[in-house]
This record gives C-alpha cells, sequence and structure tokens, in this order.
C-alpha cells in the first residue's frame, strides 16, 4: 500500500521504496533511506532537525529526495 507523503511520513528510520514525479507526466521510483533528523547524515547537516528522506551518490554524496508517496518493502520469504 502507497502512503503519499503529504498525508504520512513513515514512522521510523528506515529504507523504504518511493515515487517521484518525473520528466513529462513519468515517474521515477527508488529506494531511499528516511531519517527522522536529516542533519545526522553525513553532508546534510544544514538539515539539522527535519525529517525526510535522503539517497547517496559516489560523486555527488548525500542529498534530500522529495517524494510524491512511499511503501514499506516487504521481505522476500522465497
Amino acid at each position: 500500500m502507497w502512503f503519499k507523503c503529504e498525508d504520512r511520513l513513515p514512522p521510523k528510520d528506515g529504507i523504504y521504496m518511493t515515487v517521484e514525479r518525473g520528466f513529462m507526466h513519468s515517474h521515477l521510483y527508488r529506494i531511499a533511506a528516511y531519517k527522522e533528523n536529516l542533519g545526522k547524515v553525513i553532508g546534510l547537516e544544514e538539515h539539522r532537525g527535519e525529517s525526510g528522506f535522503y539517497d547517496s551518490d559516489p560523486e555527488w554524496g548525500s542529498f534530500v529526495v522529495k517524494p510524491l508517496a512511499w511503501k514499506y518493502i516487504e521481505r522476500y520469504r522465497g
């Protein structure tokens, strides 16, 4: 089940599936981390006290992600 970010954020820090608005009516799906205090993430100190999603890239470092919605990632039980 997807949850709109404007309605509800995750209850705790963790890794979630997110969807962002892309180009020309497309959507971008991303596995992103959620942190209740983004200021504790290396490279995001200016966001101290803010909660939100972030991702990181070896070239760009950590950056804030602004998804439209998120969902829990279910564990594979094969």
